[in-house]
């Protein structure tokens, strides 16, 4: 190779090995957009959730996605809190349709014939005959600043169905620390990895014959300045009430919508669902039901005619608390009212 040749070689391999400046602060560029992208989806993870996130990529409202989480309910075939469900949404035929229910009273009626349950290993402090009906609704309060305060209201029975006694705690649950219970009893519990703070107002044991009847009300009054009072009634007997304390309330109501989740923390997310469920006695149990017929119906006060109606829709579970029932199965009946009883294992499902 002649030397001029070989100059030009030796400049050609040297401007390979050097790299353009820009080509330098272009790859500053890319990795800060990159760092950008990752740091916005986690905040919106951890703000908006999962469906928030598939609602800006999609454009589609949010509701479009709550039915996969009942889906997951079903598909998964586990315990579940088990009796009738109101979610806010239609399924038709596949089709999810949303809506919205706003309301300052929910009743729920029961009437048992027979009820036995059997937990082997139930968790301390709770009998392994235990069990539980609940009447369960998420109460929403809005804000002078238009923020939102969530809490899960519970009126909860529950029962050693070997000794044919039953007791009644009032409960309210909340995604923050309570300053004060008052002369309730205050109890956490973590639940999907998040401390759940309790207000709970224990009750004494009361023997009960079959058939039981039993009718579980909810109600709420706002007073301006001060907060929400919710009371909590059985077969029309005034079991307490619990202030809410909010100086800045401006409204508050008991919600069950299909339009939203409830985003808990941790990546978990809880939905506006009022429900009336059987499942274990307490603290998370899970419990089989070796015996059960009960019928169960749920409805809310309509403001606009001043009446009680049912709920459009249910489903055969609920999804607000962690008592669940291993073996029970649902059925419509007529006239608003659900048949409940034990079979070989849990029927989760859509019932109209």
């Amino acid at each position: 190779m002649e030397d001029y040749e070989k100059e030009i070689w030796e400049i050609l391999g040297q401007n390979q090995k050097k790299k353009h400046p820009l080509a330098k602060e272009a790859g500053t560029f890319f990795l800060c957009v990159l760092i950008g992208f990752v740091a916005v989806g986690l905040y919106l993870f951890f703000t908006i959730g999962p469906q928030g996130i598939l609602s800006i990529l999609t454009g589609l409202p949010q509701n479009q996605y709550i039915a996969p989480y009942i889906s997951q309910i079903i598909s998964g075939g586990r315990a579940q809190p088990t009796g009738i469900g109101a979610f806010g949404i239609y399924n038709d035929s596949g089709k999810i349709v949303p809506y919205s229910v706003e309301t300052n009273y929910i009743q729920g009626s029961a009437s048992i014939n027979q009820i036995f349950a059997y937990n082997q290993t139930p968790p301390e402090g709770i009998s392994s005959d235990g069990a539980s009906l609940q009447l369960n609704a998420m109460l929403v309060i809005t804000n002078l600043n238009s923020s939102e305060e969530i809490f899960l209201i519970q009126n909860v029975v529950g029962f050693e169905t070997n000794s044919d006694v039953l007791y009644y705690n009032p409960t309210v649950v909340s995604w923050r620390s309570f300053t004060s219970c008052g002369s309730w009893q205050s109890s956490t519990y973590t639940y999907n990895g998040k401390i759940e703070s309790f207000c709970i107002l224990p009750g004494n044991d009361i023997p009960y014959t079959l058939p039981l009847s039993l009718k579980l009300e909810l109600g709420l009054s706002i007073q301006l300045g001060v907060g929400v009072t919710i009371s909590y009634l059985i077969n029309g007997a005034d079991l307490g009430s619990f202030l809410v304390t909010d100086n800045e309330i401006k409204n508050a109501t008991f919600l069950t919508s299909g339009y939203s989740t409830y985003n808990i923390g941790n990546g978990s997310v809880d939905l506006y669902d009022t429900e009336l469920i059987f499942g274990g006695e307490g603290d998370g149990e899970a419990t089989y039901f070796n015996s059960l017929n009960a019928s169960l119906k749920l409805s809310y006060l309509n403001s606009t005619n001043n009446s009680f109606v049912e709920f459009p829709s249910f489903y055969s579970f609920g999804a607000d608390v962690a008592e669940t029932a291993d073996n029970l199965n649902v059925t419509p009946i007529g006239n608003g009212y659900y048949k409940v009883y034990n079979a070989t294992r849990p029927g989760l499902r859509y019932l109209e």
